[in-house]
């Protein structure tokens, strides 16, 4: 099936939650992909479905260092290569060729002999698996046509070991530690060649430390103000109505291999780890989300907590949470009883736009991450 990566299309499926979907049932797995970030691999590789094929199964990923790569990715490399035995990462670095390593695909082989393939143009980043416009192939195929392609696959390693390395190697930390944008031929003075090598260089530096890239929003962004309630002892898996769960986080009940991306942006504005998040749905008719934010918080005796959540891109959300004692619970509280057209005793949960509430968010640490 061919898919369109897209953060404006309502339907979007991403390549982050295509290679989940095909990692699900696997017992073997193999990729390349031209470079990698922190956040990609947390995203992927630390997720725990890939997680639990580096325990009952394996997979071996092989990664360029020509570009974007950086020391603190090949860290988290060898890191997951100590923690899970059957996880084998090897470095692609070809010191005399001057063609970019460049594939960006993963191939699994099911329990039942078969084989499925997610193979496209975003590589191993948030940007590449979520934000950016890609478009990709995730195709099921046959036992004998599996058997034919790791075959093919095994032959490219054999032929290609003297370019694979350690994420250790001595070589490839350097090559790290030196990823700088290439300049080209250019008719400039040497004067403007240098300002636009240190503009790129920093531009480079920007990319490889950044927490920040891509979490940004303007007033079309739409955005829920929801109650939260207390739901027994656990009110940190948030409860939502079906609607809500469906319609605002294009969440899918009864399957988790669809992932909602949660950021909470702290009380001082900075931004938490990425919350990756699989759908909990209960016979009960709750539809849950945890929400690392609630984390060592007492449900209030007075009042609710409010969640505030702006959609960046499909299934992808900033958020804050609200206690009633935090600045700017109270306009929220008032906000959302003049505009809630439910019962009264009932929960309440609006979905708008950020052009409706911006008068309030722009008092609250959103503001940072509105684009002006």
């Amino acid at each position: 099936m061919f898919y369109f990566q897209d953060l404006s299309y309502s339907q979007q499926y991403s390549t982050h939650e295509a290679l989940l979907k095909s990692c699900s049932d696997a017992v073997i797995g193999f990729g390349a992909y031209a470079w990698v970030t922190p956040d990609g691999i947390k995203l992927l590789w630390e997720d725990p479905t890939f997680q639990k094929l580096f325990q009952v199964g394996s997979y071996h990923a092989v990664v360029g260092i020509d570009l974007i790569t950086n020391v603190k990715s090949l860290e988290i490399l060898s890191n997951l290569e100590k923690n899970y035995p059957n996880f084998k990462v090897q470095i692609y670095h070809d010191r005399i060729s001057k063609g970019l390593f460049h594939p960006k695909f993963s191939l699994f082989k099911k329990q039942n002999k078969k084989g499925s393939m997610v193979i496209g143009s975003g590589n191993l980043t948030l940007q590449g698996l979520r934000l950016n416009k890609e478009a990709f192939n995730n195709i099921e195929i046959s036992e004998n046509q599996y058997k034919e392609a790791e075959n093919y696959w095994k032959e490219w390693l054999k032929e290609s070991s003297n370019k694979l390395r350690s994420p250790n190697d001595p070589e490839v930390i350097d090559k790290a530690e030196k990823n700088k944008f290439g300049t080209g031929k250019s008719k400039r003075s040497r004067k403007e060649i240098l300002k636009s090598i240190n503009s790129e260089i920093k531009k480079f530096a920007e990319i490889q430390t950044s927490i920040d890239e891509g979490w940004s929003f303007d007033e079309t962004n739409k955005v829920l103000i929801a109650e939260i309630p207390k739901s027994g002892n656990r009110w940190k898996q948030a409860n939502f109505d079906i609607k809500t769960f469906k319609e605002f986080f294009k969440a899918y009940t009864f399957d988790s291999s669809y992932r909602v991306l949660l950021r909470n942006i702290k009380k001082d504005g900075s931004l938490s780890e990425i919350e990756s998040r699989q759908n909990v749905t209960v016979r009960s008719h709750n539809y849950r989300f945890e929400l690392d934010a609630a984390s060592g918080l007492d449900y209030p005796e007075k009042g609710k907590p409010i969640g505030v959540f702006i959609q960046i891109a499909t299934r992808m959300f900033l958020y804050h949470l609200f206690m009633p004692k935090d600045k700017g619970h109270e306009k929220l509280a008032i906000w959302s009883k003049r505009n809630w057209k439910g019962k009264k005793e009932n929960i309440k949960r609006i979905t708008t736009s950020v052009k409706k509430i911006k008068k309030i968010l722009d008092k609250t640490v959103f503001k940072k991450y509105a684009t002006k």
